[in-house]
Order: structure tokens, then C-alpha cells, then sequence
């Protein structure tokens, strides 16, 4: 899709000549419809079964954990780190990787900050203050 053609703005010429985005306002209007509703219902319907799915789970942790390192290889590649996933799994594991270390320490940082929510020290740090 060309931008010019977005839904959720349009694109304007500054006073400077380049060109910028605007987004429309927020929040758009939504317009409420059977289908809408039926569609939100069906979600909101399958959302239940897989929470109900995953409270049976002992640690359910084990199944977001590869999501959560392909989440921190693809976010670190943005800003220029070459580690890949293969290489950050082999390198928790112990093995010897001809990567930049740093590469591979930065990856392991935005792990560790994908789990910082989940592990609960922010609550005992907070605990720690108060």
C-alpha cells in the first residue's frame, strides 16, 4: 500500500517543502455493526479457551520463551546487531560462536528485558524502596 493511500492519515507538504505524514485523530470512529460485534464475540470467546488451555500448563513460560528470543534477535537487528537466532541459542548453550560478543550481549540484554515483567524483581525492588 502506498502511503499517500492510508486510511489512518494523509500526507501534507510542510512549509519547508518536504513532505510529512499527519495521522488522522485518535481514536477513530467505530462503527458497531452485527458483524463487528459477532467477530469481537467469537475473539473474545477463543481468548477464554486459550487462557483456560494455558492455566493447565506447569510453565507455561517454556512456550513463549522462543517468541520471546525471535522477538529480541529481530528488535536487536534493527539497530544493527548481526547475532542470529541460531547463534543466541547456541551461545546460552554454552557453545564457543564466532559472533561479536557485544552483538550477542546486546541480544541477551533485550532478553532479559522481555522478561523483566514476568520475573517479579521490579516488585521486590519496589518492595526495597518503600
Amino acid at each position: 500500500m502506498d502511503i499517500k493511500d492510508s486510511p489512518s492519515g494523509k500526507v501534507v507538504k510542510t512549509l519547508t517543502g518536504y513532505y510529512a505524514f499527519t495521522p488522522n485523530p485518535l481514536p477513530p470512529q467505530i462503527e458497531w455493526d452485527t458483524r463487528l460485534v459477532n467477530s469481537l464475540s467469537r475473539a473474545d470467546h477463543i481468548l477464554g479457551m486459550l487462557s483456560r488451555e494455558g492455566s493447565k500448563l506447569p510453565n507455561p513460560h517454556l512456550l513463549m520463551r522462543p517468541f520471546i528470543m525471535r522477538e529480541a534477535v529481530l528488535s536487536s537487528k534493527i539497530e544493527g546487531t548481526e547475532a542470529t537466532l541460531g547463534e543466541v541459542l547456541a551461545n546460552e548453550a554454552g557453545v564457543q560462536v564466532n559472533r561479536n560478543p557485544d552483538d550477542l550481549q546486546e541480544v541477551h540484554n533485550y532478553i532479559l528485558a522481555l522478561d523483566y515483567p514476568k520475573n517479579g524483581s521490579w516488585r521486590r525492588q519496589l518492595n526495597a524502596i518503600s
